[in-house]
């Protein structure tokens, strides 16, 4: 049983993080939507090489922690189903 809590912890931690992110981009507003026009325009929005490798280097990480949360939800779903004797 022991297990089958602690995939519920897991995906409630997943899902505050899901909400938080949500508000932030809520929070950004029209920041958010000008920003990719700005850039675009190599205006004052223009990212330099460093912010560029940076967020290259971010989506790298988003990519990796995705997979490592699938990998975590697909073996908390195992344990839980093998603590349920099925």
């Amino acid at each position: 049983m022991a297990r089958a809590g602690a995939s519920l912890v897991i995906g409630n931690r997943w899902a505050k993080l899901g909400e938080e992110v949500v508000r932030a981009i809520e929070q950004a507003g029209g920041r958010a939507a000008t920003w990719p026009d700005q850039r675009a325009q190599g205006g004052e929005g223009s990212l330099s090489e460093n912010v560029r490798d940076e967020i290259n280097d971010l989506r790298k990480q988003v990519a990796e922690l995705a997979m490592e949360r699938d990998v975590l939800t697909r073996a908390a779903a195992f344990w839980a189903k093998e603590a349920m004797g099925s």
